[in-house]
């Protein structure tokens, strides 16, 4: 009896765990002014590498730029699909608003982790590596 009951607590959670990844929150998503044009040249440079984001991309409810402290570029938080990148890459340029949410992106959408999500940086999406980006984000993707 008691293995049936832990079998039944692992499913549960598994089922709930799977209901949170994948709610679908992009009727809801606000995306910061300033991060609009990043988001959409990073659909384009994944779609041109045949990549389908759109699943874990709809877990996203919010892009925001805010003053963030510890001295960080940005977070994501899985639990409610939200990035918030920090004002200073916003005042530094165009380029490190674009890396650091390309980066964060990388976390929200595909689940990767500090190493892997290099894959995603637009430098390497740009670079010969291209070519390559499907087979090395594929262990990550639905």
């Amino acid at each position: 009896m008691v293995p049936l009951i832990k079998v039944t607590l692992l499913l549960a959670t598994a089922a709930a765990a799977s209901m949170l990844l994948s709610v679908d929150r992009s009727k809801t998503r606000t995306v910061a002014e300033e991060a609009q044009p990043v988001i959409a040249e990073w659909k384009k440079d994944l779609e041109s590498s045949g990549i389908n984001y759109v699943r874990g991309f709809n877990r996203l409810s919010k892009v925001e730029i805010s003053k963030l402290g510890n001295n960080l570029s940005g977070e994501s938080d899985k639990s409610d699909g939200s990035i918030e990148v920090s004002v200073d890459q916003l005042e530094r340029g165009p380029y490190s608003l674009r890396g650091t949410i390309y980066h964060e992106l990388g976390h929200s959408v595909f689940n990767l982790r500090h190493g892997s999500c290099k894959s995603l940086l637009p430098n390497i999406l740009l670079s010969a590596r291209k070519k390559n980006l499907k087979r090395d984000i594929k262990p990550f993707t639905p």
